[in-house]
């Protein structure tokens, strides 16, 4: 049976060109969870129930949100983006490659989001972090 390690795993922002887009490893990454995929269900009981038994339809689909921490070092440009990125209104395209089999490759999801979070931390003894959240926007896709 054959697994995978989570260290193995990349997320990579968009630069924004339109031609041909570049994508760029988040640097420092220690933890990654997402994306929280979820549907809501929409009720469609009604009073002519003989059973009593709620009837629910699918509702919409949210593609959820990945949240992730990095060791924050602010003297790496891709660190100070995440600071510009929150005053930004810019939706951004993002890549997440899995690791897979060395005859497949990474799996990779592509999708775009919105930064939604930025939550530095400094404990007394430890590392500076910082977490970030990222909305995501739309249908992601799987390849």
């Amino acid at each position: 049976m054959g697994g995978y390690g989570g260290k193995d795993v990349v997320l990579k922002i968009g630069d924004g060109s339109e031609s041909a887009e570049e994508f760029t490893p988040v640097g420092q990454l220690i933890d990654i969870s997402g994306p929280s995929m979820t549907r809501s269900v929409v009720e469609i009981a009604h009073r002519g129930l003989t059973d009593f038994w709620k009837e629910f339809l699918p509702g919409l689909k949210d593609a959820g949100e990945v949240t992730f921490n990095v060791a924050f070092d602010a003297a790496l440009t891709s660190h100070t983006t995440w600071l510009a990125e929150m005053a930004s209104e810019e939706v951004r395209n993002f890549e997440l490659d899995f690791p897979s089999s060395a005859s497949a490759g990474a799996t990779t999801w592509s999708f775009t989001g919105i930064m939604t979070g930025f939550a530095p931390t400094g404990p007394h003894e430890g590392q500076l972090t910082a977490d970030i959240t990222i909305k995501l926007s739309g249908q992601p896709s799987f390849t």
